[in-house]
């Protein structure tokens, strides 16, 4: 990841980004360690994208629906 986007950073912007709580949050990083990009991300930016696109993969194969900033699960909404 780039400089000063660390793991608090990370989980804050999926967080924030995604509605995901802290063992979700686990989840996706763990499955991010099977999906692990071509090169190490340049930006921010570039490791959000990323770590969209595993969220996006964990929320499949878990059976959760992912939003910008909202989970459902079951129908529920949880923010």
């Amino acid at each position: 990841m780039p400089g000063g986007f660390n793991i608090t950073s990370i989980k804050a912007h999926l967080s924030k980004a995604w509605g995901l709580g802290p063992s979700r949050s686990d989840g996706v990083l763990l499955l991010g360690t099977t999906m692990e990009p071509a090169k190490r991300p340049g930006s921010e930016a570039e490791a959000k994208a990323w770590l969209g696109t595993v969220a996006t993969a964990y929320a499949q194969r878990s059976g959760i629906s992912l939003s910008v900033g909202v989970v459902v699960v079951a129908g529920l909404k949880a923010r």
